[in-house]
């Protein structure tokens, strides 16, 4: 079942790093997408960016539905995998977000909570499934509003949502 998900059966480690040789031998993935720390050996499937441990363990964070990690070199990878890593890639990753005006030095957390990224996300599964490209937007960063917290003391012993369910019932 997962087989036919991932759009086949895992490929064969020598494909793959046959592959991923050819493709870190681009400039542009030869540093993280996210630090420009060297010799990423981490990838974000989601993006097709080449990320570092360090970066690897933040994008973890972020859940799988934001960025979906891999190595490089220990993990197997499937056939809709590798498309990803194939249409990607770290330069078009940093063009879009300079098209998208995002500002230099922003977080992980913050860069890849944006809704240029889901679009980005997007479209590269479409382009995946064989769809033709399509032209985001300008929706550029948006600053990510604050949590705001309450200073409103709390009733002990009284459940959090009473006041709601007096009004509801």
């Amino acid at each position: 079942a997962l087989a036919s998900r991932q759009g086949g059966d895992m490929l064969p480690k020598a494909k793959t790093d046959a592959f991923f040789k050819r493709l870190q031998s681009e400039r542009d993935n030869q540093v993280c997408m996210d630090c420009d720390r060297k010799h990423p050996q981490w990838a974000s499937v989601t993006y097709g960016t080449f990320i570092c441990i360090e970066c690897s363990g933040v994008h973890r964070s972020l859940g799988v539905h934001i960025s979906f990690v891999r190595s490089v070199t220990m993990d197997g990878w499937y056939p809709k995998q590798i498309a990803k890593m194939k249409n990607g890639g770290n330069r078009r990753l940093r063009e879009f977000l300079q098209k998208q005006k995002f500002p230099k030095g922003v977080s992980i957390k913050d860069k890849y909570h944006q809704k240029a990224l889901e679009l980005y996300r997007e479209n590269l599964a479409a382009v995946c499934q064989g769809e033709a490209p399509r032209a985001i937007p300008l929706v550029g960063y948006q600053k990510p509003k604050q949590a705001i917290k309450e200073d409103k003391p709390t009733i002990t012993g009284a459940p959090a949502h009473s006041s709601q369910s007096s009004r509801m019932g």
